[in-house]
């Protein structure tokens, strides 16, 4: 169905226009994508941890995202933004879902310092809110038998 984070552009638009470059998002618990933004230049370290509003705000005004947190790569695509998978600590397997949801199962992790020589993958394709697999099946759900519409 895919996942929710790929709805928010149709509730929150960005405030600002600016573009700041290479967005750098190590998921939490990812210590070498920190010490990796502290020591790249020209990156800006986005922390998934702040408020949402901000780390929205921030994604969406980077020309290219490299993140190993899954949200992260979710909201740059969601918004238009380019993004690279880096690898970390974590499972694959929610990540691989994400990808494969959009057609795109071939996208493959790689590490931090791979991330400046990688392409990012294809975009996702966008559709119209009531187009979207989620938004379909949130309609179609029948608890108890009643239709929710």
């Amino acid at each position: 169905y895919g996942d929710p984070g790929e709805l928010l552009p149709y509730f929150h638009t960005p405030r600002s226009t600016v573009r700041i470059g290479i967005g750098v998002i190590p998921h939490i618990h990812d210590a070498a994508g920190q010490r990796f933004a502290a020591e790249r230049p020209n990156t800006v370290l986005i922390d998934p941890r702040r408020p949402w509003p901000e780390v929205v705000e921030r994604i969406a005004a980077c020309e290219v995202v490299w993140s190993s947190s899954l949200h992260g790569l979710v909201v740059a695509e969601a918004f238009g933004i380019p993004a690279v998978w880096t690898a970390c600590c974590e499972g694959r397997l929610k990540y691989r879902d994400y990808y494969a949801v959009s057609d795109r199962g071939d996208v493959k992790p790689v590490t931090w310092s791979e991330a400046a020589m990688t392409t990012p993958p294809p975009m996702p394709a966008r559709v119209p809110f009531d187009s979207h697999p989620l938004v379909r099946a949130i309609r179609q759900w029948q608890p108890g038998g009643a239709r929710c519409s």
